[in-house]
């Protein structure tokens, strides 16, 4: 039953995430057809770096929270609470973070 419910919650977030990128996507495209017709100004200059600091965002939620689900082991430098937490793991590669729920 846990396993059934992770999966849900992944499939939403994953949703949310998508939604959520559609969303940055039209914004930039209408501010670029905005910026078109009547020229970039410092303030749209200031939203379209928002606009990737927000994608940025949404894509490292994504790749952590994948990186979580395909192998990071939960054992030493784990910071847990209430069942979610941050794991640090350390592969030959090197170090990486993984989010975990």
């Amino acid at each position: 039953m846990k396993t059934f419910l992770v999966r849900g919650l992944r499939w939403l977030l994953l949703a949310w995430l998508l939604q959520n990128l559609l969303l940055v996507a039209s914004s930039a495209l209408r501010l670029e057809i905005y910026d078109h017709s009547y020229g970039l100004t410092c303030l749209h200059m200031a939203a379209y770096i928002w606009m990737g600091l927000v994608a940025a965002g949404l894509v490292l939620v994504q790749l952590l929270t994948n990186s979580a689900q395909h192998g990071a082991k939960r054992g030493s430098g784990v910071l847990q609470a209430h069942g979610a937490g941050i794991e640090r793991s350390e592969a030959t590669s090197g170090t990486r973070f993984a989010i975990f729920f």
